[in-house]
């Protein structure tokens, strides 16, 4: 997996360290720069502020929104200690106190909002989440299930969304995982790479299909905020015999005559979808899997999945998108 210079300093951070969920980053930011909290910041619409990054000549000193939840707290100091630890942030104008008028800190904040560029805030944002959710801590929950790794990342002790992300790295294709609110809508989403689009939309309910045709479903909580997790099960590879026109059309003849000709057409985009978002390294197993995912994510072709030939028709759809084989057309 390749990573970011920001993040790659990050790992080196942790690993020389010995640093593990959940990491004392007020700490080790302490280490570089003095750390005050305030009650002010809030009312700028910001939650941290660097004070003297390398330019003064004297110790930097960042300020964090004392009124907000800790995990956002945490994220906030990791952040600002990014900036002082990414070499080419170091002097950056964020803000100096002798560039700045005696106008106290809100004098401060506003030159730090005019002249911190963006691409900066989020290489520090990248390696705040590198540094609180270390990336040889998250691989090893590869072999754990769902419902534990997420158990084991709220010990990290950061926001819901960087949480999902960091699922990223340890699920396969075929995972889908939900935020709820009170009203069992939707807040928050995360499918893993090569999961074909679920119609899943904050502010809505899971839709019908994802928990229906989903192979292994279950809920947990995140920092107390319900979570439900979706999978699929990988389709198994094996050399298809017989063409996927051949077995589609065996699938279709099940279903009025007058229907064919728009699920034909229907069951080719969605599969045609599937091979356009492949990354070229894609196995049959797993084109074949997201075939068979997005079919049950489709309204109007779930019922195709549970057809006895279907998995005939899924990895022979697979085979013919690798190139691997291409099989003759039956009959």
């Amino acid at each position: 997996m390749n990573r970011l210079p920001e993040e790659r300093l990050a790992d080196s951070i942790v690993a020389s360290r010995g640093l593990f969920a959940p990491v004392d980053v007020l700490s080790l930011l302490s280490e570089y720069a003095d750390v005050e909290a305030s009650d002010e910041l809030h009312q700028h619409g910001i939650d941290g502020l660097l004070v003297d990054n390398g330019t003064g000549g004297r110790r930097p000193t960042v300020y964090f929104d004392a009124t907000v939840h800790t995990v956002r707290q945490r994220f906030t100091l990791a952040h600002e200690l990014g900036h002082l630890l990414i070499p080419w942030h170091v002097g950056t104008k964020f803000c100096t106190p002798d560039e700045a008028p005696d106008g106290g800190l809100e004098e401060e904040m506003s030159r730090e909002l005019a002249d911190v560029p963006h691409r900066l805030e989020v290489q520090a944002d990248r390696f705040a989440a590198a540094l609180l959710i270390p990336q040889r801590w998250v691989l090893d929950l590869r072999s754990s299930s769902l419902e534990d790794a997420i158990g084991e990342l709220e010990l990290a002790n950061v926001s819901l969304q960087a949480a999902l992300r960091s699922l990223a790295q340890i699920r396969l294709s075929g995972t889908i995982v939900a935020a709820l609110d009170d009203s069992s809508r939707v807040i928050a989403s995360y499918r893993s790479p090569g999961t074909p689009g679920s119609g899943i939309s904050n502010g809505s309910r899971v839709p019908r299909e994802v928990v229906d045709g989903a192979d292994q479903k279950g809920r947990c909580d995140y920092l107390g905020r319900p979570l439900v997790w979706f999978t699929f099960d990988q389709v198994p590879s094996h050399t298809p015999q017989h063409s996927w026109r051949y077995l589609l059309s065996a699938i279709l003849a099940k279903r009025p005559s007058s229907d064919r000709p728009r699920l034909w057409a229907s069951a080719a985009a969605v599969s045609s979808s599937v091979n356009s978002t492949a990354a070229l390294a894609s196995t049959v197993a797993d084109t074949a899997t997201r075939i068979r995912t997005s079919f049950r994510l489709n309204a109007d072709l779930c019922w195709a999945t549970d057809d006895p030939l279907f998995e005939q028709y899924a990895v022979s759809r697979a085979w013919a998108f690798t190139n691997v084989i291409d099989t003759k057309a039956d009959g």
